[in-house]
């Protein structure tokens, strides 16, 4: 499978989870996730970070966090989310097909 094609997968998986996250009341949004600590906007939230930080700028960001995952995230979730669950589905939505790795 060529690079171009999975992205295609990518970019419609994406496209099916947005239309699925539409679905969602708000109660919902503020549901717990299996990531124990974030909810599923923030979830969301991690999702449209990592698809729009390429792999120099995620070592940069993790390094300027000292190398600790939790303060990495907590920076990339705060620029993400956004200021009701709609607002971060539109973020999402509004991801980059691709990134540069």
């Amino acid at each position: 499978m060529s690079e171009t094609e999975y992205w295609d997968l990518i970019h419609a998986e994406r496209a099916r989870l947005a239309d699925l996250l539409t679905t969602l009341g708000t109660e919902q949004w503020a549901h717990a996730t299996l990531c124990t600590e974030w909810s599923v906007e923030q979830v969301v939230a991690h999702l449209t970070a990592a698809a729009n930080t390429g792999r120099w700028a995620w070592i940069r960001s993790i390094a300027r966090a000292g190398f600790d995952p939790a303060k990495h995230n907590a920076r990339l979730l705060k620029r993400r989310l956004g200021g009701s669950p709609g607002e971060t589905l539109a973020k999402f939505r509004d991801s980059p097909r691709r990134i540069s790795l």
